[in-house]
């Protein structure tokens, strides 16, 4: 159904292949980060991270309706449920965030969602958890995830509210060991992918 919505989306297809050397962490963020020049490619980012983390060459910064696509959280939600990921539901951002994040076991690394921003995270050898920016012009990497950033990178809010009202929303993580069993993710993922030259990455780009 997903990529039904993004054939119908008339989204371009770049088919992605094996990439011929497994990288290594530090190189799949140095081929794929830089500062955002798009409206915001934090959701397509991070898919594109697991994908390099698996096996495959992908990179992103496409824009446009792939990008669309990629952030919209029904989809994003869809796409969780289809590989087994979990998908939770409340008013606060916080305590989705934590039912979230109890399920990361060290080793493992996990594509998460909250508020309005999507990141690959980590559980640190300490027992504190780890956010992987990708957007930045300056500084890329994993991060401390404590609250504070998850109030202002993630724009978490303590209550989602419509005319006094609170309303639930939702938030998902996947194990990407979970992306690396589906059959389909790999065809998902040509449609994130993105000519080198058409990268729109580069100094001027700020975190979204």
């Amino acid at each position: 159904e997903i990529i039904k919505l993004m054939e119908d989306s008339k989204v371009e297809y770049h088919e992605v292949k094996e990439l011929a050397t497994k990288l290594a962490e530090a190189e799949i963020i140095e081929r794929i980060a830089g500062g955002d020049m798009t409206n915001g490619s934090c959701s397509s980012l991070a898919f594109a991270y697991a994908g390099n983390k698996i096996g495959f060459d992908v990179l992103d910064f496409r824009d446009g309706t792939s990008r669309l696509n990629f952030s919209r959280s029904t989809i994003i939600n869809d796409i969780a449920t289809h590989v087994g990921g979990t998908v939770v539901e409340h008013t606060s951002d916080f305590i989705k965030a934590n039912k979230l994040l109890e399920q990361v076991k060290p080793g493992k690394e996990y594509y998460f969602t909250c508020g309005k921003h999507a990141a690959i995270v980590r559980k640190t050898a300490s027992g504190g958890y780890e956010y992987l920016e990708l957007q930045s012009s300056k500084s890329n990497g994993f991060k401390e995830l404590n609250r504070s950033e998850l109030k202002y990178r993630f724009g978490a809010q303590q209550s989602h509210r419509f005319h006094g009202k609170a309303y639930n929303t939702k938030d998902c993580i996947i194990d990407i060991d979970l992306l690396k069993k589906d059959a389909t993710f790999r065809k998902l993922l040509g449609y994130i992918n993105t000519q080198p030259d058409k990268q729109r990455k580069g100094e001027k780009g700020t975190i979204k």
